[in-house]
């Protein structure tokens, strides 16, 4: 017969219509991966009819590997329904054995975990109706049958189950396992058997479907324990003659795409072959790992779990989920669990004196940055006698100095960072940042101006010399920096605050208040914005937007002390001071250790007529600041007028003296100008408090100093009515604010 398909089809088709009669009749094809090349043009030309007429009553069931190619089944998707055969749920799988009679927990969870929940494993386990876990077969070797029933040839056969061992498949890998010239030939027959996936381009690579290789993998570990370890160490050997062959050191080595995919898979074989012996060196690559590239780390985690999985090790296994727990923590600023990591392998294995300098480091770092500072040192100190010169640890171990406030230590760890890099940018950046924590501020601009001619776009460095040119009442030049800062980076937020203060300084404060606007386009919902802003307007009497400052503040966070506080003195300010008293009340509840709030709660109590209250706050303040002049200076008041006379002289003159020394030593200190002023008032020397007042004034004092030394006027005369010239010399202050705002 020439046409054998066209001859015999319809005679088929018309034997069918007669057998179905009244009845569903079902045709099954299966494993279609490999027979759609003879069937799938036949089976779409008999439902187009090609043959003749197709009986209604018929299913039609492909069963295979792959999906049906949609642009060839395009015409006949109204009458496809498409099932993705998956293995059971849990849920599936445990109501399936209960169906069968298995009701033991241990025992299905025994066939949960042998199965791998494919239907065919699960119920060849509950076949026997086994009652105890010891009960239960391996399915392995039945699984194993299941998948090479099509595979007659030995070589083939032997092939399939060494070809489980690597976890990506190539031409190559194929050569390696089988030792002989038919290599090629196995890979390309292997790469079509229906379980055997393209990884992709990017993979570059075939590999198994994980249920069919887990089952491969335990047969082949079962069966011949020795040519696994003999085939994982020929395949560890090719990776590491592959990595070698790139001819990169360690370090470049850990930057490219290859040379990480090798190593990986050396790693793997050779936890595979030899755990125990394998595992401290893997966690030594982890090490290093970290400390260049952590998703590399994360990578080498999920090889040592891979491994312990494959190789039925749970030391392995343990280790891997250890150390992605501990990776992704360290990433989502875990500390505590980071922590536990790094403790783990410090205490647990035989690290290298580099790799245990690295985790040292990093637990240091951590316990820094959890605030563990003693921990940190003794860790750092460590890592530093191991590593003396690793800069990272320097650059940390200072820092943690720096957040004790032992700067002169920072300072000779940037000094021994530096030696190694003199014309490091960061370096001198960071030894600037200690000197101007020690008052060094001539030695910071020093460096600063030498990190700038080596990065003049280096943003942080300028905003660092604007805070220093500030710090020196340098104001102008601070301008500059700060907005050449800002420039390079508008969201920089502590730039934008530092040109703001200079703003203040310079009595430019419509401009101060726009940076304070601007702070709160970057951050509209970060309430110490609003409260840096509604102080500025609290300070410029501008009371009604102040308070609606605060108000946002506290609507974001109703517990920030900070802005109870000023909403609190903004109260103050306005005369409404049962007002001002709840909200500082509150504040010093929050925060109990807050001498501002103390005493800014005393200076309300004082004014208004709440006396005993008020030396009580004002004590409470001292014992926290105890040389603070202002609290000083209200004490005094407070023992005035209980009639303490002896006690409010030697507290205003206490107050008076530290004033006068604060402003001796910086005639700039505007805040020190006019407490010199109102302490000479309060003792009765009018004559030189209008001098200090005027000097200040001629001097150029800012409007917001000026506003505030009238605020505190106010304060007094409403206390002490009588005093000679008091009414007169606010009068004068109010006058040259009018003036310039």
């Amino acid at each position: 017969m020439q046409e054998p398909v066209q001859v015999l089809t319809p005679l088929f088709l018309q034997g069918l219509r007669r057998s179905v009669g009244g009845s569903t009749l079902a045709l099954f094809f299966d494993t279609y991966e490999r027979t759609a090349a003879y069937l799938d043009r036949w089976i779409r030309d008999v439902l187009s009819g090609q043959y003749g007429i197709v009986p209604g009553k018929i299913v039609i069931s492909i069963a295979g590997q792959h999906e049906l190619r949609r642009n060839h089944w395009e015409p006949h998707e109204r009458i496809v329904a498409r099932l993705r055969l998956d293995p059971f749920t849990p849920e599936e799988a445990r109501e399936y054995l209960t169906h069968k009679g298995v009701a033991n927990p241990e025992v299905i969870d025994t066939i949960l975990q042998l199965s791998g929940r494919v239907p065919v494993l699960v119920a060849t386990l509950a076949a026997g109706n086994p009652t105890d876990a010891a009960e239960v077969g391996d399915p392995t070797g039945t699984a194993v049958e299941r998948y090479l029933k099509w595979v007659d040839d030995a070589k083939q056969r032997q092939l399939v189950l060494d070809a489980s061992l690597p976890r990506k498949l190539n031409r190559d890998v194929v050569g390696i396992l089988t030792g002989d010239h038919d290599g090629p030939a196995l890979f390309e027959w292997l790469r079509g058997m229906p379980f055997c996936q393209d990884r992709g381009a990017e993979a570059a690579g075939w590999t198994y479907h994980s249920l069919v290789r887990a089952q491969m993998l335990r047969y082949k570990y079962r069966e011949a324990p020795r040519s696994w370890g003999e085939s994982h160490s020929r395949l560890a050997e090719y990776y590491d003659c592959l990595r070698e062959s790139l001819q990169l050191s360690e370090q470049e080595g850990l930057r490219d795409a290859s040379f990480q995919s090798y190593l990986l898979e050396s790693l793997y074989h050779r936890l595979c072959q030899a755990p125990h012996k394998c595992l401290s060196i893997s966690l030594n690559h982890f090490l290093t790992a970290f400390s260049t590239d952590r998703s590399l780390a994360r990578r080498v985690a999920i090889t040592i779990s891979d491994a312990g999985a494959d190789a039925a090790n749970p030391e392995l296994r343990e280790w891997g989920g250890r150390l992605l727990n501990g990776t992704d923590a360290y990433q989502q600023q875990d500390g505590a669990n980071a922590i536990r990591m790094f403790t783990a392998l410090l205490e647990g294995q035989a690290l290298h004196p580099q790799q245990r300098s690295i985790a040292l480091g990093r637990r240091g770092h951590l316990y820094r940055e959890t605030g563990q500072y003693e921990k940190a040192l003794l860790d750092l100190d460590e890592a530093l006698r191991i590593e003396p010169d690793e800069m990272r640890h320097l650059r940390v171990r200072s820092l943690t100095f720096s957040e004790l406030g032992q700067h002169d230590r920072a300072l000779a760890d940037r000094h021994k960072a530096m030696t190694t890099k003199p014309d490091d940018a960061d370096l001198l950046a960071d030894r600037a940042r200690e000197y101007r924590a020690l008052g060094r501020y001539d030695d910071a601009v020093a460096d600063l101006d030498r990190a700038l001619e080596i990065d003049p776009r280096y943003a942080w460095a300028l905003s660092m010399r604007g805070n220093v040119y500030s710090l020196l009442g340098r104001y102008e030049e601070a301008l500059i920096d700060l907005t050449s800062a800002l420039e390079i980076d508008p969201t920089d937020v502590l730039a934008r605050i530092r040109r703001a203060v200079v703003y203040q300084r310079l009595g430019r404060y419509e401009e101060e208040l726009q940076d304070l606007t601007n702070l709160l386009e970057i951050g509209p919902n970060y309430c110490a914005f609003h409260s840096l802003r509604g102080r500025v307007l609290s300070d410029l009497g501008r009371y009604k937007e102040a308070l609606s400052d605060f108000t946002s503040a506290l609507e974001a966070d109703p517990r920030d002390d900070s802005a109870l506080a000023n909403r609190g003195r903004c109260y103050h300010l306005m005369g409404r001071y049962e007002e001002a008293l709840v909200d500082l009340t509150s504040a010093v509840e929050i925060n109990p250790q807050s001498a501002w709030s103390v005493g800014q709660r005393a200076q309300t109590y004082l004014v208004s007529g709440k006396f005993q209250p008020a030396l009580s706050d004002i004590n409470q303040a001292l014992g926290l600041v105890p040389n603070d002049r202002f609290f000083r200076y209200v004490r005094a008041l407070i023992y005035r007028i209980l009639g303490s006379p002896e006690m409010a002289d030697r507290e205003l003159e206490a107050a008076l003296r530290i004033a006068r020394e604060d402003y001796d030593r910086d005639r700039s200190d505007w805040p020190a100008a006019i407490c010199v002023a109102l302490f000479q008032l309060a003792d009765g020397d009018s004559s030189a408090a209008l001098d200090t007042y005027q000097e200040a004034l001629d001097r150029g004092c800012p409007v917001g100093f000026v506003l505030e030394a009238t605020h505190y006027l106010t304060d007094f005369i409403n206390l002490f009515p009588d005093t000679d010239n008091a009414t007169s010399i606010r009068e004068r202050l109010q006058d040259y604010t009018a003036d310039r705002l």
